[in-house]
C-alpha cells in the first residue's frame, strides 16, 4: 500500500507542524489497517476523543471484515486556517482513492473497483498542539465527506 501527500508546508511553522501530523494521522490509521490492529499505538499517538474513536472503528471495520488494503490512496490540495482564538488549525484536504482497493486477508483476493464520484473525498482534521510538546500536534475530531466533486480532477 502507498499514501501519496502531495502538498506544500505553510510558511507558518505551526500550521506546517499541524498539517505534517494531520498526514500522519492518516499514515497511522492505515498502519492499522494493514496490521489489523484497533489498538494500534501509532493512530493513539496522534489522537484523542472523536479522532482517536474514529480510527478505533474504522481500522475494526476493515477487520471484522477480513479486509486489508493495498494500492495508491492519495491526498492532495491541503489548506490550513486558524480555529477561532485558540490555538486550533483546521487542516482540510482531498483524497483521491481510486486506486486504493481493499483485499481479502484469507484469500489474498483484490476487490477492484472503478474511479468514479465515490472516490473522492473531503478530510477535515481538528488538530491542537499536544500538552507539552512543542511542535507534535493531535487530532481531536475528523470528518470525512464522500462523493466531493470539488476534489475530482
Amino acid at each position: 500500500m502507498q499514501l501519496a501527500f502531495e502538498s506544500t508546508p505553510p510558511s507558518d511553522s505551526g500550521h506546517a507542524a499541524a498539517l505534517a501530523d494531520a498526514e500522519n494521522y492518516i499514515r497511522a490509521l492505515a498502519h492499522g489497517i494493514v496490521e489489523q490492529n484497533p489498538e494500534d499505538k501509532a493512530h493513539q499517538f496522534y489522537s484523542e476523543g472523536a479522532a482517536r474513536q474514529y480510527a478505533k472503528e474504522q481500522i475494526q471495520q476493515w477487520v471484522d471484515g477480513e479486509w486489508t488494503a493495498t494500492g495508491k490512496d492519495r491526498y492532495y490540495r491541503a489548506e490550513t486556517a486558524d480555529v477561532g482564538k485558540s490555538k486550533g488549525v483546521l487542516v482540510t484536504m482531498c483524497r483521491n482513492q481510486a486506486e486504493y482497493f481493499g483485499k481479502n486477508v484469507k484469500t489474498g483476493k483484490v476487490e477492484r473497483t472503478e474511479e468514479s464520484i465515490k472516490s473522492y473525498q473531503k478530510f477535515s482534521l481538528l488538530m491542537r498542539p499536544a500538552q507539552g510538546a512543542d511542535e507534535h500536534w493531535i487530532v481531536q475530531q475528523i470528518e470525512v465527506q464522500g462523493e466531493v466533486k470539488e476534489c475530482k480532477g
